[in-house]
């Protein structure tokens, strides 16, 4: 007995493609989201807010992420007119003349956007919070490896090989450094900077312009207060206070800020 014919596949006219299956379509939106990051859909020119280490640090980041570097802003005017020979970039601006220009008129021709490359946390926030209404996105370095589900705020930076979880968020002007892994679940508020190689397990939270050094570890579900600072290589294993420095594995509090 013969088996029943088997229904064909619908025909496609020559040269049309295929639908796309989810998968496809999800991993195309993770690839761009690597190569743009979260909310920056295509190529960008950059002011960079910072001219020291970290702001050329972040011009290797902008650049790898397939943007340009239309400049620098630095608040030291004996500056002004200088290369950063990491990037090719020069200069441009003193950041006082800068914020004069865009009260006035918006970002200059041929910028579509600014970064902030200021280490320091209270100052990075206070740069974010006066770019009010205009573009600041997050830069991701293409080697990060961050979950689709994770939620990264305006004008944060995640760094090379960084790793961010599922379920994690991120705020506002955060710097996710070198090599740090975020894991599921972490809430990390803004203004925070995690550093180089420091690992924070599932579902810990860190306050507002908190840092935690490079190469600490945080166990799971520990809470760090607001303006806390967490020494390199500690390991964290209790709740740290509010504008509190801990250090040492296990960490213990040494000071007040």
């Amino acid at each position: 007995m013969s088996s029943p014919p088997r229904p064909s596949a619908p025909s496609r006219e020559r040269g049309q493609q295929r639908p796309k299956r989810p998968i496809e379509a999800r991993n195309e939106r993770k690839a761009a989201a690597r190569t743009h990051g979260p909310g920056v859909t295509e190529s960008k020119s950059f002011l960079i807010w910072g001219a020291g280490g970290h702001g050329r640090v972040l011009g290797d980041v902008i650049l790898a992420a397939g943007h340009g570097i239309a400049g620098y802003i630095d608040g030291d005017e004996g500056k002004i007119g200088r290369l950063v020979e990491t990037t090719g970039a020069f200069i441009s601006y003193h950041e006082d003349a800068f914020l004069e220009h865009i009260l006035r008129a918006g970002y200059p021709v041929g910028v579509d956007a600014c970064a902030l490359g200021i280490g320091s946390n209270r100052l990075r926030l206070k740069c974010l919070e006066s770019l009010n209404g205009l573009s600041v996105p997050t830069v991701i370095h293409p080697s990060a490896s961050i979950s689709s589900s994770v939620a990264i705020g305006r004008g944060s930076v995640i760094f090379p090989n960084a790793v961010i979880n599922a379920g994690a968020s991120i705020g506002q002007a955060v710097i996710v450094n070198s090599g740090a892994i975020v894991e599921h679940d972490c809430r990390i508020e803004s203004g925070v900077h995690i550093s180089p190689g420091a690992v924070l397990c599932g579902g810990v939270s860190v306050g507002k312009l908190s840092w935690v050094g490079a190469g600490s570890t945080v166990i799971q579900g520990i809470k760090i207060g607001s303006n806390s600072i967490v020494g390199a290589g500690s390991t964290v294993i209790r709740d740290v206070d509010d504008s509190t420095t801990v250090v040492g594995s296990p960490a213990h509090p040494i000071r007040r800020i």
